[in-house]
């Protein structure tokens, strides 16, 4: 496995709460962090304890930067 491949998988690792390092990009209005988070291979559809996706929880934080990256992003 590459190192490359390793790291996306751990980007994939939800906290005990399910929540991943793109939540909390999402919820604190980071679109750059949110953006790099994404291109290593960030899953944007994996949802947390209570079934939440990041695009949810940025919605509803009103993170509306983070919001358009979501909903534009097509890889």
């Amino acid at each position: 496995m590459s190192s490359r491949t390793a790291g996306a998988d751990e980007l994939r690792v939800g906290d005990a709460h399910g929540w991943t390092a793109l939540m909390t990009a999402g919820w604190q209005d980071q679109p750059e962090v949110a953006r790099l988070l994404l291109e290593a291979g960030a899953n944007r559809n994996h949802r947390d304890a209570s079934g939440k996706a990041v695009l949810d929880w940025a919605r509803e934080s009103r993170q509306r930067s983070v919001v358009a990256l979501l909903e534009g992003w097509q890889r």
